[in-house]
């Protein structure tokens, strides 16, 4: 599973000292996005930003930044895109074959 952390929860959780809930239970990765690292955590949760960025540099958590964020939304569309197209030429090609009779439904019988 993976997990995508904001400000209070990485706050609390390194408070407590207990970070390492998250790497055993999201064992597919941690994000935090680059502004709640910069911001956020630089404004509230100063004192465990050291223990954060050690996290960082040892890859148990991976910074989104907004480069990434923004190429993973333009994947995204694409392939929503991509589905959407082969939908719509699968309904076509199973109209034009039932128009010329190459695929005849199926008729219903009885069990």
């Amino acid at each position: 599973m993976r997990a995508s952390l904001d400000t209070n929860a990485i706050i609390h959780f390194y408070k407590a000292g207990r970070q390492d809930i998250l790497f055993d239970f999201f064992d597919e990765g941690v994000f935090i996005y680059e502004q709640i690292r910069n911001i956020e955590l630089n404004n509230h949760g100063q004192e465990k930003l050291k223990a954060v960025d050690d996290d960082i540099r040892a890859g148990r958590i991976e910074l989104y930044t907004d480069e990434q964020l923004k190429e993973q939304a333009v994947f995204k569309i694409f392939r929503l895109m991509l589905m959407k197209t082969a939908i719509y030429m699968a309904r076509e090609i199973l109209v034009k074959c039932t128009q010329f009779r190459w695929l005849r439904p199926l008729e219903h019988t009885p069990l």
